[in-house]
């Protein structure tokens, strides 16, 4: 009774952006829309608040928009792959709410075999929270493994490095169904980019009003 098979088969439409399109001196009118088919299988264990699942996948894309050097220009690329396992796990231990994630995944050009730039074979989350009287305190941290890319301006391979980000979090309901929310993200100003010679945004704080009727 706790456990259960999961699957699923979806396909994905993804239509170039009027930026994609037109926008000047980087555009490609003739851009096809970008299309996926995907299948996953997976099995999961639940009891009460626990949970836990593992998932295999693979998605495959025909005419995936990219923007490749020299030119920078977007263009369609005919084949791509992404497979790999998923593995998720959440529950409360001793008041804390806890979730994890974990991916393990191989981007792929089906035509020359080669990694797709910026994207990390492996990356994962962990979330803990926990309410104390009026308050909702929590920490979430998210890590990416390292990501093949190019020098913006000599075009060479390079290698990213592996980045994480931790965030904290702050929440008290203030009125019925509104709530003071404070955040601050990434605590340790990591300034590892995502991308090569572009730079990553810096520590950052938030207070927010949320309004979310029950």
């Amino acid at each position: 009774e706790h456990w259960k098979l999961l699957g699923r088969v979806a396909t994905a439409f993804n239509a170039p952006t009027c930026n994609h399109l037109f926008y000047p001196g980087f555009s490609n009118p003739d851009l096809d829309p970008e299309r996926a088919r995907s299948i996953e299988l997976g099995i999961q264990y639940q009891r009460e608040a626990t949970r836990l699942r593992a998932t295999v996948f693979r998605t495959r894309y025909s005419d995936m928009i990219d923007s490749p050097p020299p030119t920078f220009l977007p263009l369609n690329v005919a084949s791509t792959q992404v497979q790999g396992l998923e593995l998720t796990a959440s529950g409360i231990v001793s008041g804390w709410r806890i979730a994890a994630n974990a991916t393990f995944q191989s981007p792929t050009n089906r035509q020359t075999g080669e990694t797709l730039l910026r994207r990390a074979k492996r990356f994962g989350a962990l979330d803990v929270s926990r309410r104390f009287g009026a308050w909702d305190a929590g920490a979430d941290l998210a890590w990416g493994g390292s990501r093949r890319d190019f020098h913006i301006e000599t075009f060479m391979p390079v290698m990213l490095e592996s980045r994480a980000r931790l965030g904290l979090r702050l929440q008290r309901e203030i009125f019925t169904d509104t709530s003071i929310v404070m955040r601050l993200d990434n605590v340790t100003d990591d300034d590892t980019p995502t991308a090569h010679g572009y730079i990553a945004p810096g520590r950052t704080f938030f207070v927010m009003l949320r309004w979310q009727p029950s």
